[in-house]
């Protein structure tokens, strides 16, 4: 029995598509879990392997040991995406947190990073610039 044409074409299309959906989801979900992988591996005091995935000097000189234990509470708040950074598989976001200031003071800091393909980012707009 031969196939008709119109399934195969039908099956062929919906096979391209499913790849391309798949690749897009992926692309799309990428920077997310770099970020959440970055956040944990400083919430356990790894500095030197969240200093080797940075992609920026300035995120890099800002990991010292006066971090630590700082990142356990930290909060990730996701950043609005634009055009722009879905073509670069990038998404920008804040990490939220507390430390001690040494004179038995809290001192919140908001660190302001973007997550592209396993690296971090600096992430104020005009980074990418620099």
């Amino acid at each position: 029995m031969i196939i008709p044409r119109w399934i195969v074409i039908s099956l062929l299309g919906f096979s391209v598509l499913a790849v391309l959906v798949a690749g897009t989801c992926w692309w799309i979900s990428w920077p997310k879990w770099t970020a959440q992988e970055f956040v944990e591996i400083v919430a356990h005091d790894k500095f030197e392997e969240a200093r080797q995935m940075t992609a920026d000097d300035a995120v890099r000189k800002s990991l010292t040991d006066e971090y630590e234990g700082a990142f356990q509470g930290a909060e990730i708040i996701w950043q609005p995406r634009s055009v722009l950074d879905f073509a670069r598989g990038r998404h920008r976001f804040w990490i939220i947190l507390e430390r001690d200031a040494g004179s038995g003071e809290r001192l919140v800091e908001k660190w302001e990073l973007a997550a592209r393909r396993d690296k971090i980012l600096d992430g104020t707009p005009d980074a990418e610039a620099r």
